[in-house]
């Protein structure tokens, strides 16, 4: 559990003063509160960690990062002024939109792929019901830029998708 708190707390102290420089903020996000948040619940619950327990964590750490890629939307002016360089800033907002979307569907293929090896249950591809609302946030990435009538019902819709699918992973495993 020490490695767990370790790689937290180095991500919470360098956050905004590196990794959110470097472009890198969106994936160390992810990774700390998506990933390491399934993976060390687990460990914590079995004192064991798994390969399949670890791809299952993959999909949440995607997903907290997506939320946060799409946050920085808004916030492009006053971030660079203040010297950030995530990645809306550093591939602009079409190619930001573009690692959202491609980002988006490998958590579902991760999810489709890991119930077709019977790495994961069946009852996992409930997680894919929010696959509609993902479309939609798709298209509304691509055309939101910083037109805050596309863009604040996007983010709402986003955090949908992040909060819905979790909830249906944690569902479908419990099932």
């Amino acid at each position: 559990m020490a490695l767990f708190a370790v790689v937290g707390a180095g991500t919470i102290i360098l956050y905004t003063p590196v990794l959110s420089r470097w472009g890198i903020g969106e994936a160390a996000a992810g990774l700390c509160l998506g990933s390491l948040v399934v993976a060390g619940t687990y460990y914590a619950m079995t004192g064991t960690l798994t390969p399949r327990v670890m791809l299952l964590s993959v999909p949440p750490g995607i997903l907290t990062a997506l939320l946060l890629l799409l946050n920085e939307y808004p916030d492009v002016a006053a971030d660079r002024a203040g010297g950030r360089k995530h990645l809306v800033i550093r591939l602009g907002y079409r190619g930001a939109s573009l690692v959202y979307v491609m980002s988006l569907g490998l958590s579902y293929v991760i999810i489709v792929a890991g119930v077709w090896a019977h790495l994961f249950p069946l009852p996992l591809l409930l997680a894919c019901l929010t696959v509609p609302l993902s479309i939609l946030v798709s298209r509304d990435a691509f055309r939101a830029g910083e037109d805050f009538g596309v863009l604040v019902p996007m983010l709402g819709k986003n955090v949908m998708i992040v909060l819905g699918t979790d909830l249906l992973l944690a569902l479908g495993y419990l099932v």
